[in-house]
């Protein structure tokens, strides 16, 4: 009986052993492809929040500001340009405010949002997903636990009876 509770034993301990590995495989596979999938939304949402049609609307919303801030604020700050303003030179300035524009705004846009979703979304992604993955594998950890655990014992018993008690 004391032999045959030996391999008994054995064949648990080697069940647990082999669980045990493949946890720690999961929790690192898993982690890693959070790490992935979250890197590739992040270039994904900057890529679409940094495409041409998205700039332009920014852009127009940018120069309708410099208009009214040119035609009403300036001059009404510093009386003493109104005789300097006019429709003109409003229109020079903005001319080479929006070919400034043109080359700035991309470069600080890519800068300042990659830095946003770096820090936000990185975190916010990856406890998604591994909140979901987890409990997605919860049932089937289990099951492939208890599974292993009998195989075990089993494959104990069989060594116990093949080596001849």
């Amino acid at each position: 009986m004391s032999g045959q509770l030996g391999f008994l034993l054995t064949g648990f301990i080697t069940a647990v052993v082999v669980d045990a590995v493949v946890a720690i495989v999961i929790l690192i596979t898993t982690k890693n492809i959070s790490l992935k999938l979250s890197k590739t939304l992040q270039n994904n949402l900057a890529a679409k929040t940094l495409n041409q049609e998205s700039t332009k609307i920014l852009k127009e919303d940018i120069l309708a500001h410099f208009d009214y801030f040119m035609e009403h604020k300036l001059t009404t700050e510093m009386p003493v340009l109104t005789m300097f303003v006019d429709d003109k030179l409003i229109e020079e300035l903005k001319a080479v405010f929006q070919k400034e524009m043109d080359i700035i705004l991309p470069a600080v846009l890519e800068k300042n949002l990659t830095v946003a979703l770096a820090a936000g979304l990185n975190d916010k992604v990856n406890n998604h997903l591994l909140r979901v993955i987890r409990k997605s594998l919860a049932k089937k950890v289990a099951l492939f636990i208890l599974t292993t655990i009998i195989a075990g014992c089993i494959s104990g018993w069989l060594c116990y009876i093949l080596m001849g008690k």
